[in-house]
């Protein structure tokens, strides 16, 4: 993935790196809001009875239609989420997976569903992403874990403090939409740009991006709600600025080269590559060589860089003999250590090369 154009914006302790990607508009197909306003696609339970963990995709369009794994479907029997995100192929149909993010609730408010307002929580779409890896290793095709899924709704309404008698993820969101709403007045989604990667406080939290600028601009602000839901839960006052926050970005796009993907049949068309740890999933949904979809999301729980920069914005040595201490201070203190550190194959081409600008700036004259 090549950057382009990247932007710095903040709301709170939110920030945003928003950017275009080299592979921007170079698949032709419409977002699930493009298809529904249009009535050219419907979303049912897959019979009268209906079933927890599938739902039925009609697209009756001559274009292919796609659909996020963030997406929350609102309407039918229960509220659900997709499993995974899928591009659905031009009049055809197909039964998709998904999990029910509505425990209390198994009875019709209409008989189809439509999109909601509302994107499902980072934390939420790890838990199914991690569970969905380890069904398909063991040849179960796209399943999650529900009861961890519900665990997660419960959660996310504790942290939030409501409540909702059919213990429904949307009304969590809805009860709360008011508050963050006003902070999105002034973060809109910027021209020539078709990703975005947001932290939350000083962590970056996810790193995603569409293949239309179009369908991009259709998912951002649902995208950047459920940021600031997150954030308000995450108690980390911490501000991120724009140097590090680039910084950062380039280094997470660094680290993509060495992960090692699993490739995967996708539900509907195309295939899937697919990465699972402790501290990130990451996926990405390809068609005949496309990316049309890529989301990466990392674990809230903090975890530090071979190299880091402390709350002044000093850069700090994260491994090896001098673990903990300021690198500008082993530079004047011990000059031949810090060249040692700057070599070290444990950092990145990228790590290295800020000690290296470091050192220009802070080394003792020799």
């Amino acid at each position: 993935m090549l950057v382009f154009n990247p932007v710095f914006r903040q709301a709170g302790n939110v920030s945003l790196v928003q950017f275009g990607t080299d592979y921007a508009d170079t698949f032709n197909y419409i977002a699930f809001r493009e298809a529904s306003q249009k009535g050219l696609i419907s979303i049912t339970e897959v019979d009268s009875s209906g079933n927890v963990n599938s739902l039925m995709i009609d697209n009756r369009s001559d274009e292919f239609v796609f659909l996020s794994d963030g997406d929350l479907l609102q309407g039918a029997k229960q509220n659900r989420v997709l499993n995974t995100s899928v591009l659905i192929e031009p009049n055809s149909k197909i039964i998709v997976p998904v999990s029910c993010v509505e425990a209390g609730r198994w009875r019709y408010t209409r008989r189809d569903f439509g999109e909601s307002e509302f994107y499902a929580p980072s934390n939420l779409r790890r838990v199914k992403q991690v569970a969905v890896v380890t069904h398909l290793r063991e040849g179960h095709g796209h399943r999650t874990d529900q009861g961890k899924v519900w665990d997660e709704v419960s959660n996310y309404a504790s942290l939030h403090k409501e409540s909702s008698p059919t213990s429904d993820m949307l009304n969590t969101f809805e009860k709360k939409k008011h508050i963050f709403d006003r902070d999105l007045n002034d973060i809109f989604p910027e021209a020539h740009t078709n990703a975005v990667a947001i932290f939350i406080g000083r962590k970056l939290v996810s790193v995603e991006s569409f293949n239309s600028r179009q369908v991009y601009s259709q998912y951002f602000e649902k995208l950047i709600r459920s940021a600031m839901m997150d954030s308000a839960v995450h108690h980390d006052d911490r501000t991120m600025n724009k140097k590090d926050a680039y910084l950062k970005l380039e280094r997470f796009i660094s680290k993509l080269t060495e992960i090692d993907f699993e490739k995967h049949k996708a539900v509907a068309a195309g295939e899937e590559l697919r990465f699972a740890s402790d501290e990130m999933t990451c996926y990405e949904l390809n068609y005949e060589g496309k990316t049309i979809h890529f989301a990466a999301l990392l674990s809230s729980e903090e975890k530090r860089d071979k190299i880091y920069r402390d709350s002044r914005g000093m850069i700090v040595i994260n491994f090896g003999h001098f673990k903990g201490r300021i690198f500008r201070d082993i530079l004047r203190n011990d000059y031949d250590y810090a060249m040692r550190i700057m070599l070290s194959p444990e950092l990145s081409e990228v790590m290295k090369r800020e000690l290296f600008e470091e050192a220009l700036r802070y080394a003792p004259n020799r």
